[in-house]
């Protein structure tokens, strides 16, 4: 069935994040605003969401394969990380034309994941 995360919509654009099909690891988040994003260049992209994923899961913003390897465009700093706010992916053209986010346009996916905290210790390895 999977853990219950809380979700507010800030654009009515903005859907609730939905699994495609059955066996998906990720839900597609969606741009909620236009831009140009010129070769080289970055950009924090808004979803219109914002979320509350429960104490002890985490989630991965993860790029879109599709868009990594026909434009050049992923996300920055991949995988971020959401646990609680509003959604906003960072973008990077690492292509060589510009691209254009339209909304809609399905621009990472997101993992939800347990998070274990590490206990660290010095030791032989």
């Amino acid at each position: 069935m999977g853990i219950a995360v809380a979700c507010q919509t800030f654009s009515s654009l903005a859907d609730l994040p939905q699994y495609l099909y059955p066996g998906d690891a990720a839900v597609g988040l969606a741009a909620r605003q236009s831009l140009v994003l010129d070769p080289g260049r970055r950009a924090l992209v808004s979803t219109g969401l914002a979320m509350r994923i429960p104490h002890g899961y985490a989630g991965l913003v993860l790029p879109v394969p599709h868009l990594a390897i026909d434009y050049g465009v992923t996300v920055l700093g991949a995988p971020g990380l959401v646990s609680r706010g509003e959604v906003m992916v960072g973008l990077i053209n690492h292509g060589s034309e510009s691209f254009t986010v339209l909304p809609e346009l399905c621009i990472a996916q997101l993992m939800i994941v347990p998070v274990e905290r590490g206990r660290f210790y010095v030791g032989e390895i």
